[in-house]
Order: structure tokens, then sequence, then C-alpha cells
């Protein structure tokens, strides 16, 4: 239960956030370019991270 409720949380100030952003810049371009960015980010952790521990 706990897992699913910390994404429901995490999803909605993620939300917000570019929500926020959207509001603020008055283009789709920032969120949009913040979401790939996050997104870029975690991909090249997740092939990072087994290498570094010689799990390749």
């Amino acid at each position: 239960m706990l897992p699913v409720a910390a994404t429901v949380v995490a999803t909605t100030a993620a939300g917000v956030v570019l929500c926020e952003l959207r509001r603020r810049s008055g283009s789709l371009l920032a969120p949009a370019a913040l979401h790939w960015a996050v997104n870029g980010f975690g991909y090249v952790l997740a092939w990072a991270v087994p290498r570094s521990r010689g799990e390749h």
C-alpha cells in the first residue's frame, strides 16, 4: 500500500510542477523539455547503475 501511495503523491507533485511551469511559461515546450530531461536522466541512471556494480 505504501508504494502505491508514494507513487500517487509523486505523480501528483510532478503534475503540479509541470502545470505551474506551463502556466508561467505560456508554452508547452518548457514542461515537455523538463519531462523529457527527467525521463532521460532516469534512463541513463538505470543504464549506468548496473554497470558501476559490474552487473552488465
